[in-house]
């Protein structure tokens, strides 16, 4: 839980950075940010695959895929952006996963599968985000309540265009 309240934070963060502003794609790039996680406990745990299958979820190349298959839901017009969104957060969660310190293994499958060699900046120990996670949420809920008042104000602005 402490892992996913980081990632939802940092979307919370990098959505409106990375001009992703609208509801409903802003909930799908939350969604995303905190997709390969859940993907990695349903191979580890709902089919039982070995670890380091069950890892190659945090791949770059795997997520683009894992995006593609998820943007086939869209209507057309809308799956490259659904693509490209999802895409977006699946390697935000990269970088937020990269930051962690899991015991000298590291955590990112970066060139899977042409390698399986992985590697960390490890600056956040895992002890610690217990207590970031309440921080975090309390960042991510100011950040929501922020975009949504501003998306009213710019909403109840009179259009400027001559009629």
């Amino acid at each position: 839980m402490p892992d996913l309240a980081i990632h939802l934070a940092g979307a919370a963060v990098a959505a409106p950075l990375l001009r992703v502003r609208a509801a409903p794609w802003r909930a799908l790039f939350y969604l995303a940010t905190c997709l390969p996680d859940v993907l990695y406990r349903v191979f580890a745990v709902g089919t039982a695959s070995p670890t380091w299958y069950a890892e190659a979820t945090h791949a770059p190349l795997v997520q683009a895929v894992w995006a593609y298959l998820f943007s086939l839901a869209f209507a057309p017009p809308l799956r490259r952006r659904a693509w490209g969104v999802m895409v977006a957060g699946m390697w935000l969660h990269g970088l937020f996963d990269m930051a962690k310190a899991p015991l000298d293994r590291g955590v990112v499958v970066w060139a899977f599968p042409l390698s399986i060699r992985r590697s960390q900046v490890g600056f956040l120990v895992s002890e610690e985000s217990v207590g970031l996670s309440v921080l975090c949420l309390a960042l991510f809920l100011a950040v929501e309540i922020a975009c949504t008042l501003l998306h009213r104000r710019r909403s109840d602005r009179p259009d400027p265009t001559p009629t």
